[in-house]
């Protein structure tokens, strides 16, 4: 929802998710997101988490 966006709710949530999986002992965590979606990328890296690989796909469409 676009009126909710740029305002921080997305990072503060994901840092409290973080913090929830460290209290649990749990330091090792991946995710998968579209290469293309430049706004969840700018935010994972915010929190912290690094680009360990980079998947490209191809479609044909016919």
């Amino acid at each position: 929802m676009p009126e909710f966006r740029g305002k921080g709710y997305g990072k503060e949530a994901l840092i409290g998710t973080l913090q929830l999986i460290q209290e649990k002992n749990i330091y090792d965590i991946e995710l998968d997101v579209e290469s293309k979606n430049d706004n969840a990328l700018n935010l994972y890296k915010a929190c912290g988490f690094e680009e360990v690989s980079v998947m490209n796909y191809y479609e044909f469409k016919i």
